[in-house]
């Protein structure tokens, strides 16, 4: 699991989206980040998706931790590994502010985009890994899937940001086993579909955190005397 700051994606040349959506929870994701450092209320919504059950009930129970004890406490990371056995399917907190649900993100992105009607800031980080708890869906990452969803949705200027941009058109091994095949998801494969939801994208490649991501936005405009350039 990789990570985004609210910080950094304020820092692109974009209107900064208010809705955040992930996929790929794993145990709270950018969601339980965001009530670390302090920027959760920089959002209005968050969405965030997780194929494993334990792994969302483990979320859930870390969210509720902040709703109890409030947003300005500090944990210091030191988290629990109890499961909310109250979880199940769906659940939101801080008062409908933040959504969890537990699925397949090839099916699940799409209840989160029948109730979005305004830009988001994507962060699809949704795969096979050989981390302790992840869950191997249908395919090993639904990339393509989610990026399809995105495409038919009516806002045509969503943020785009993919984690492990690194592993496009590769196979990734532990201990000389298979972990994740991201042969078929190909560099030109992402970028052709990206550019399909609007050719006006810029497609850029950073490494804030030290590990490759592809970024993908609609620069914003300012009106300068009736000339649009870019800001």
């Amino acid at each position: 699991m990789g990570q985004i700051k609210t910080d950094y994606i304020q820092s692109l040349p974009v209107t900064f989206p208010k809705i955040f959506v992930e996929t790929g929870t794993y145990l709270g994701g950018i969601p339980l980040m965001s009530l670390v450092d302090k920027s959760f209320d920089e959002w209005d919504k968050m969405y965030t998706i997780e194929l494993s059950e334990k792994c969302c009930k483990i979320a859930s129970t870390r969210y509720k931790l902040y709703e109890e004890l409030g947003k300005e406490h500090d944990f210091e990371e030191k988290w629990s590994g109890e499961e909310d056995k109250d979880f199940s399917d769906r659940e939101s907190y801080f008062n409908n502010k933040l959504h969890l649900l537990h699925g397949d993100s090839s099916e699940r992105l799409k209840d989160v985009m029948d109730e979005v009607d305004e830009r988001c800031a994507f962060w699809l980080d949704a795969h096979a890994g050989a981390k302790n708890l992840y869950t191997k869906g249908k395919i090993d990452c639904p990339l393509i899937q989610e990026l399809e969803i995105i495409k038919n949705h009516h806002i045509k200027d969503h943020l785009i940001a993919i984690d492990d941009a690194h592993l496009f058109g590769e196979k990734e091994y532990k201990n000389g086993k298979l972990v994740c095949d991201y042969s078929k998801i190909t560099r030109e494969k992402v970028e052709g579909i990206i550019k399909e939801i609007n050719p006006a994208y810029t497609i850029q490649y950073h490494k804030p955190y030290g590990q490759l991501m592809l970024v993908a936005f609609i620069e914003k405009m300012i009106d300068d005397g009736g000339d649009w350039w870019k800001a």
